[in-house]
């Protein structure tokens, strides 16, 4: 079986969720996730899997993640990963930089689900 092969029947048989859920205890996978949010050059996939993680698991220092996923949200062109960034910002919208951007996409990011899912991680409804 070559590498190919090996790395296709991995990802066939991957179990649901994260591969680094376990490892989170782990001091390089926090600082792994954040550069890969924070990279727009980064495979969008996996910078959406890293913010769910982050958003399912916020770190002890939550301030690097907070703004990586606040620029993400603030900055990336691709709607998809601002509605992600969003949705994943709830666990950080206790900082006042993340609550700004935040409250800029709720009010006038040009897609409606990246204002929704701004709106709710603000605790706000989603029609107002």
């Amino acid at each position: 079986m070559d590498d190919v092969q090996r790395r296709l029947e991995a990802f066939r048989t991957a179990p649901e969720g994260s591969y680094l859920e376990e490892y989170l205890g782990d001091p390089r996978v926090v600082p792994f996730l954040v550069a890969l949010v924070a990279d727009p050059d980064a495979y969008d996939l996996a910078r959406i899997e890293a913010m769910t993680v982050l958003r399912l698991w916020p770190p002890a220092d939550p301030a690097a993640a907070g703004r990586a996923l606040a620029a993400a949200l603030r900055d990336d062109e691709d709607e998809v990963v601002r509605q992600h960034a969003a949705m994943a910002l709830e666990s950080y919208a206790g900082d006042a930089e993340v609550r700004a951007v935040l409250a800029a996409a709720a009010e006038g990011d040009d897609d409606e689900n990246v204002r929704f899912n701004a709106r709710a991680a603000l605790g706000r409804p989603a029609l107002e």
